[in-house]
């Protein structure tokens, strides 16, 4: 992991997001979610798995989540915020690039 200013931005973003999901309430599936940051349509989201009864320590859960499809583009588990601000840089990027994409072909169907 580099240790930029923007890594330690996204430790902090990711830090603030786990708060967050210690505050809120379960959702419909006892799950929790906080998100990192979105770019149009897609979202990088930190989860939190309903483990009822597990006294295991939980691991941190990243999504690239796809509004306009309604589904997870990509995920992995991490078990440091180091490792967590990583992935979070990752999927924002494939985030950029997947909106970037979106919008280009929007542009050229639109100019046909």
């Amino acid at each position: 992991m580099r240790n930029t200013p923007s890594s330690k931005l996204s430790e902090f973003r990711i830090a603030q997001a786990y708060i967050r999901l210690l505050l809120s309430s379960d959702g419909k599936d006892g799950n929790k979610m906080a998100s990192l940051a979105r770019v149009g349509d897609y979202e990088v989201r930190l989860i939190e798995f309903s483990q009822a009864g597990s006294a295991d320590a939980r691991p941190m859960w990243m999504e690239l989540y796809a509004h306009h499809l309604k589904l997870s583009i990509d995920s992995c588990s991490c078990h440091e915020i180091e490792e967590a601000a990583g992935a979070a840089e990752y999927l924002f990027s494939q985030a950029e690039c997947m909106h970037e994409l979106r919008n280009a072909k929007e542009a050229k169907c639109n100019a046909e």
